[in-house]
């Protein structure tokens, strides 16, 4: 009689044990299905899917005629077509090795370190891929998209044009030393402003991936001014032209798509019920102990779909949140961002997808921060030198030039100004949020116009924030 009853209370404990996990299966279910179902799709991916499907049919919309829908398509594909001749001859004619062993020595050293030699062999490498160049500067003036992203993949979605364009801004970006450093400053301008719109061709890809390449070319195009142009030697004429297009390069806009697309597809993915081999992921967490190999191993069975579901609204919410950070500027998105860091440390080890994804959005926000403060240096750099060209003097403070004041994103102050006894000193504070005095350091020192350091160029007077704001 006691083993039939405690068969019936254990039976009954797992029957409850089951409609708590069923119910539990459920809720979390609906949860993460609320989390997809508020995707909101970039405009950008409708275009971009069209190109995925080489029969595809224009569909007409309130906003759009058929006929309107139809030629942009089939300028796409053009373009895209484009693209892949570019890539084509891109292979077949250039030569790799070569290039990459001058374009180390331009990235290391500048073009002024290479001998008469290199120098030689740099142009006749440009001349050489005239062809391919002139292919790069025409995809530039037709904007993008320069790829058919196929979204059906999810993360697994293959990105191939990226790494060449990043090398085709190097070239571009080699091709304006040269002009430069040979006295032709329209040509060299030309170049810069290519890099830029070669860049701004991936503005609507509603990628992650695709944005920070975009950066980087905006940097590449930034290197290559300060990179070509002495302090003083850049015709106002020309430098207005490369500031005013500069300023189009902010794209936060971009990031925000970016970072909407990211969430429903890692979402998804995190979610999946089919094994996503976490186990196999030894660099999530700080130790490879038994309890975290255990955890890893539990959590890609079936019975954690529940859990997986958790994880997967916790990414959800922690980019929502990045994401609304991007509505105020950085200096102000701080205290939210270090809220989400904490929280995202509070994280336990079941959340795993979470944990191996979200860690580096963090970074990328603040590196939007670090592209606006570049651009904005790049405008008031320049900016400077023309005012020290036109007067034979620096001005007394930023305050003096004919422009709007500039706020640094990092500190919502004016960026760090003053007059040296070789030129001036212009800086922002940078990640570290503190003012190191002009220290140029990538990762934790201020970011620094032309990247000039302090023991090279001492300050002859203190000119920081308070004269700024005079």
């Amino acid at each position: 009689m006691q083993k039939e009853r405690f068969a019936v209370i254990g039976i009954t404990v797992l029957l409850l044990l089951g409609v708590a996990y069923f119910g539990l299966v459920s809720y979390m279910g609906a949860k993460r299905d609320q989390a997809l179902g508020e995707f909101n799709p970039p405009p950008a991916v409708n275009r971009y899917e069209k190109l995925a499907q080489p029969d595809h049919t224009a569909v007409d919309t309130p906003s759009t005629p058929v006929e309107d829908a139809m030629e942009r398509e089939a300028f796409d594909r053009e373009t895209v077509a484009k693209y892949d001749t570019l890539l084509t001859v891109r292979q077949e004619t250039l030569d790799h090795e070569r290039w990459g062993r001058l374009y180390d020595r331009l990235i290391d050293s500048g073009i002024d370190s290479l001998s008469p030699e290199e120098f030689e062999d740099l142009r006749s490498l440009l001349e050489d891929s005239k062809d391919l160049l002139d292919l790069a500067r025409e995809l530039a003036k037709r904007g993008g998209p320069v790829h058919a992203l196929k979204f059906e993949d999810g993360i697994a979605m293959e990105l191939p044009h990226l790494a060449p364009m990043r090398d085709l801004a190097g070239m571009l970006s080699a091709s304006a030393q040269v002009h430069a450093r040979s006295g032709d400053i329209e040509m060299a301008t030309a170049e810069i402003l290519a890099i830029m719109e070669l860049a701004d061709t991936l503005e609507d890809e509603p990628i992650v991936i695709s944005q920070l390449v975009r950066w980087a070319m905006y940097r590449v195009a930034i290197d290559s001014v300060e990179r070509s142009f002495a302090p003083g030697e850049y015709p106002d004429s020309y430098a207005e032209q490369v500031a005013l297009r500069a300023a189009q390069g902010l794209g936060r806009d971009a990031l925000r798509a970016a970072f909407e697309t990211e969430r429903y597809m890692m979402t998804d993915y995190i979610s999946q019920s089919d094994a996503q081999g976490w186990a196999n992921h030894e660099d999530i967490f700080g130790d490879n102990s038994f309890v975290t190999r255990t955890a890893r191993w539990v959590y890609d069975s079936p019975v954690m779909q529940p859990w997986r579901d958790m994880d997967a609204i916790a990414y959800s919410e922690i980019i929502t949140r990045h994401m609304e950070t991007l509505d105020v500027p950085y200096y102000e998105a701080i205290p939210s961002q270090e809220s989400i860091e904490e929280d995202f440390e509070d994280l336990s080890m079941f959340h795993i997808g979470t944990r191996a994804t979200a860690q580096a959005i963090g970074g990328i926000v603040r590196g939007q921060a670090r592209l606006e403060a570049q651009i904005d240096l790049l405008t008031i750099g320049l900016a400077v030198e023309n005012y020290q060209q036109e007067t034979g003097s620096y001005p007394e403070t930023l305050a003096d030039l004919p422009m709007a004041q500039r706020i640094d994103p990092y500190s919502g102050e004016p960026y760090r100004y003053s007059v040296t006894a070789g030129g001036f000193l212009l800086y922002s504070v940078g990640t570290n949020l503190a003012d190191d005095g002009g220290l140029h350091e990538f990762n934790t020192g201020d970011i620094v116009w032309r990247g000039q350091l302090p023991e090279k160029n001492a300050p002859k007077k203190q000119q920081m924030v308070a004269s700024t704001k005079s």
